[in-house]
């Protein structure tokens, strides 16, 4: 315990002495998502995207907190057999998943400076807050898909909030007016599970790239 209060005051005080400034900006990107779990056993990616407000503590030379409210697109693919009918037949189909969560990411970042430019690292949880679920369902075989299949109907099984924990390394370049831009590859990763995917339960998984600007 005197260790860990020993820490907390040492980051404290460098956080007091060295020079703090707090900077607004926004962010967007691209990349890929998927989701896993036992009801999505042939699971494959989808297309994500974000995009949202960010919000940048800088605490002196090497550190700073980032925060902010994100829209994040996750989601992902997956193809299964469903066993049905009188006489029992497989039905072979594909199905996808699309979701629109409000991303509120705390993460520390680490920056090692190079003149203008930075690099740097960073890391920490996600809280995420569901605002949009949609999954579609399609059957090779058309009679059966006539009156089985569906598209972008509501998901009734997703939790409104959930943990992720997201980390990746990036680079940063001054302007002339002390604003900043950023460049970032990263990982994010659901703690608990986004709800039930066919009965069973499903987390996230995103690897993305993303383009922001921050105002100081």
């Amino acid at each position: 315990m005197k260790k860990l209060i020993f820490i907390v005051s040492l980051f404290a005080s460098f956080g007091l002495n060295a020079q703090s400034t707090l900077g607004l900006g926004t962010s967007f990107g691209l990349g890929t998502t998927q989701l896993n779990g036992d009801g999505i056993k042939n699971a494959s990616s989808n297309l994500a995207w974000h995009v949202g407000a960010n919000a940048q503590y800088q605490l002196g030379t090497y550190f700073a907190i980032n925060s902010g409210a994100i829209l994040q697109k996750k989601g992902g693919k997956n193809e299964g057999v469903e066993r049905a009918g009188t006489i029992p037949q497989d039905y072979k189909y594909s199905e996808s998943f699309n979701l629109i969560d409000v991303q509120v990411p705390i993460h520390l970042q680490v920056h090692l400076p190079l003149g203008k430019m930075k690099v740097l690292a960073y890391g920490g949880p996600d809280l995420n807050f569901n605002v949009l679920g949609l999954e579609s369902r399609t059957y090779e075989n058309n009679s059966y898909n006539d009156n089985n299949g569906y598209q972008n109907t509501a998901m009734t099984n997703l939790e409104v909030f959930n943990f992720g924990i997201s980390y990746g390394l990036g680079l940063s370049a001054e302007t002339s007016a002390g604003d900043e831009y950023f460049l970032k590859f990263g990982m994010s990763t659901g703690l608990n599970r986004i709800g039930k995917i066919n009965n069973q339960e499903a987390k996230h998984q995103i690897a993305q790239v993303s383009l922001g600007y921050i105002f100081k």
